[in-house]
């Protein structure tokens, strides 16, 4: 596969696409997390690629034409399925190899912490070391995912914070409309 390495720290690996034609955006992370081992495909390879793929721990750049810049999306993000998202030849690949993990998005209670349930906004308790915002290499462990997937309930959005180590009541909204009535309700508290 011809993939051309670029600058990379120790959170991240990023290649450009150099294969005629391009390659499935499945391979090319597997190949990068193979290129990281010296060769060796690291944690069950195209397992662990499709791991990373799923939380959102990889990025498909697309260069801007006359511009010296990347739009970077998101694996969770792409239009299409990550078994199925195809990187053209000239764009590019980034890798969060080690991303962050936070078990406690997996607790089994998430309906019990649901303290308040309507059409604009769903109050939760939060346990403690679970992030309110999405991660750069964790997209899917944070709590508007957690609980949007526990209830069925999707595209909610926290409309304030709490640390990740922090537990207690985050209001989430269902809606953009919801959220900002929150967030100017808090303006105009006295």
């Amino acid at each position: 596969m011809a993939l051309e390495p670029l600058e990379s720290n120790e959170h991240s690996i990023r290649f450009k696409v150099m294969e005629e034609g391009g390659v499935s955006l499945v391979a090319v992370t597997e190949e990068v997390l193979c290129t990281k081992t010296g060769g060796e495909h690291a944690d069950g390879g195209r397992a662990r690629a499709l791991e990373l793929l799923q939380i959102g721990a990889v990025y498909v750049g697309f260069p801007q034409k006359g511009l010296d810049h990347i739009n970077w999306v998101r694996s969770t993000d792409l239009p299409v399925a990550v078994t199925a998202a195809h990187v053209e030849r000239g764009h590019y690949v980034r890798v969060h190899p080690a991303p962050k993990r936070y078990p406690a998005c997996y607790c089994k209670d998430w309906p019990s912490r649901v303290l308040h349930c309507d059409d604009d906004l769903i109050v939760v308790n939060k346990p403690p070391g679970l992030p309110c915002m999405r991660h750069e290499s964790n997209a899917t462990e944070e709590l508007a995912a957690c609980v949007g997937k526990a209830l069925g309930v999707e595209g909610l959005e926290v409309c304030h914070r709490l640390d990740q180590w922090t537990t207690g009541v985050v209001v989430l909204s269902r809606h953009k409309a919801a959220n900002k009535e929150f967030k100017r309700s808090l303006q105009n508290y006295p």
